[in-house]
């Protein structure tokens, strides 16, 4: 349906919007308008972080080796690689869930012989499950402790009003997702946060100052604390959903490093550092192994590209790996063939349909948009684009990249039944419909991996790709140290994401390498919507953070 006919259906309210969006329109005074939130029952299932022990894990110091003096790390007599480890996805050792334990946990730990210092995870409760049977069986004493301990974690490390994470999404997604015009598409802003949080860590002078504009943080104090914060938010392992989040240094063996800087690395974003000879192919496969069981093979075609050589100094690396269920699944039963319409001719796509009892349906001058929820109670957001429209249309148009990106805010009402909780967005209430959205949305799968380094120049983070950029907060300062500090620069910084989404959920991965060289009555009113041509999309966190935004040109 186009948005015209649209705006003729809804009768009233449509004529109201055509109005105050009419060229010589005056403002007209916004209504409010809230959505329906599922109610408490919908809560049960969610699966958030569990238990912390609360900021002590934050500060903790990585496992180092016996034999260092109190600044400095050697890495003089580095060992050889050791075997590698089972896979990353491990049920429980019987082959069932327990009753005590979840159906799954990605293994955080890496054995190898070039493990130089490591951190300790926050230790978390498990979410209490006897099966795939929903809530029945758990008892309730349980299901509160891993809730008690859910909320803990989250209050402590809430971001509230902190945009920076959303700001410097918002500065660089366009020209990511735009790189290779045609395709495919997907990036982690969260990841990608990160690893330049990391990188901050590692430089002085004016290529720090550089990534500290760029990342929206007046200090590095500032940011070492926002990012522990994203960290410990969104870390997930616990058996319901996962947002496993990890990083690494890979260091060059024969040198001394500060161990305050490795510190500060493993209780801001939990990395482990590793010490080998550059260049080698144990080394180097002891990288791609460690990414692939960090990100649980989803990305083993693009980290098979992964190299080091032996004029590099350090590897700098972080991945995300998400798994989350919608919190109201698709039918598979309802799934159905369809065409969709991509830019370089149609194509055979599985549709997956649910009915949006309460909507709501969003529109903007250029798109038509929808949102569903994940039982980690996130949102993914879909921007379909109008006719003539295309997805890089609505990336580098303000009004669909706010909306894609935009934040929200709970609130509460009081009515006849009670205390309802709504999910309201005062900023496009006007724009959004209360009524039955007949969705069509394609299974797809999107893997893409590109180049940072211009988008962070045009950004203004240059000094870091020059030769002589300043690493020495890393390097304990001896003279060969002070040397190899005059002659590094960064290479070029790597970014590969894949997502895919069916009827139960989404599937994601991400990683960054930097080398160094009950409900109300249903309403009247009905639309179909049918995402068959290309498309915009975002997941953004409980927290308002952005973990993925892409665009999908064929499903």
């Amino acid at each position: 349906m186009k948005k015209e006919d649209l705006l003729e259906s809804l009768g009233e309210a449509g004529a109201d919007y055509a109005a105050e969006t009419a060229p010589d329109a005056k403002p007209a005074a916004p209504r409010r308008r809230l959505r329906f939130l599922l109610p408490a029952a919908a809560a049960l299932i969610l699966a958030l972080v569990g238990w912390l022990a609360l900021r002590g894990s934050r500060t903790a110091q990585p496992t180092l080796p016996s034999e260092t003096d109190a600044s400095v790390i050697s890495t003089e007599n580095a060992a050889a690689p050791s075997q590698p480890s089972a896979d990353p996805i491990s049920p429980s050792e019987s082959g069932a869930p327990s009753p005590e334990t979840s159906e799954y946990q990605v293994q955080t730990d890496f054995t190898s012989d070039h493990l130089l210092a490591s951190p300790t995870y926050p230790t978390r409760l498990l979410y209490p499950t006897l099966g795939r049977d929903g809530m029945q069986g758990i008892p309730q004493n349980a299901y509160q402790e891993w809730l008690d301990s859910v909320q803990t974690v989250k209050t402590a490390n809430r971001l509230g009003d902190d945009d920076a994470v959303m700001g410097f999404a918002r500065a660089c997604m366009t020209d990511l997702l735009l790189q290779k015009p045609g395709e495919n598409a997907v990036i982690s802003p969260l990841n990608l946060y990160l690893a330049l949080g990391m990188l901050s860590e590692v430089t002085a002078g004016n290529p720090r100052a550089e990534l500290l504009s760029l990342l929206g943080a007046d200090s590095l104090e500032t940011l070492r604390e926002r990012c522990s914060r994203l960290w410990n938010y969104h870390y997930e392992n616990d058996g319901a959903n996962t947002c496993l989040l990890s990083s690494s240094l890979w260091l060059r063996k024969g040198f001394d490093y500060n161990l305050d800087t490795l510190s500060s690395l493993s209780a801001n974003y939990y990395a482990s550092a590793f010490a080998g000879e550059m260049g080698s192919e144990p080394y180097t496969e002891e990288l791609r192994r460690w990414l692939s069981q960090m990100t649980g093979g989803l990305l083993d075609d693009q980290i098979g590209g992964v190299t080091m050589d032996d004029e590099t100094l350090l590897m700098l690396v972080t991945s995300v790996l998400y798994r989350a269920k919608w919190q109201d699944e698709f039918t598979k039963a309802r799934t159905e063939s369809g065409v969709f319409h991509a830019a370089a001719g149609d194509t055979e796509a599985f549709y997956m349909k649910r009915d949006l009892d309460h909507g709501p349906l969003y529109y903007g001058d250029r798109f038509m948009a929808v949102e569903l929820r994940l039982a980690d109670d996130a949102v993914m957001r879909f921007l379909l684009p109008d006719e003539g429209y295309a997805p890089a249309d609505l990336l580098r148009d303000e009004e669909s990249v706010r909306f894609l990106t935009r934040r929200g805010a709970w609130t509460q009402q009081s009515g006849e039944m009670g205390d309802w909780s709504y999910y309201a967005f005062p900023e496009w209430e006007k724009k959004s419909d209360d009524l039955i959205v007949h969705l069509s949305l394609p299974r797809f799968k999107t893997t893409s991996d590109l180049s940072v380094n211009d988008a962070l120049q045009k950004l203004g983070v240059t000094e870091l790709f020059s030769q002589g950029a300043d690493l020495s907060p890393l390097f304990a300062n001896t003279g060969a140290n002070q040397l190899l500090q005059t002659m590094t620069a960064v290479g070029r910084i790597e970014h590969a994401a894949t997502l895919s989404v069916d009827e139960e959920g989404v599937t994601a991965a991400a990683y960054t390498v930097m080398p160094v060289a009950g409900a109300a009555p249903p309403p009247e009113k009905e639309i179909d919507l049918t995402f068959d041509r290309p498309f915009v999309y975002a997941i953004i966190s409980s927290d308002y953070q952005p973990l993925f935004v892409g665009v999908v040109n064929t499903p």
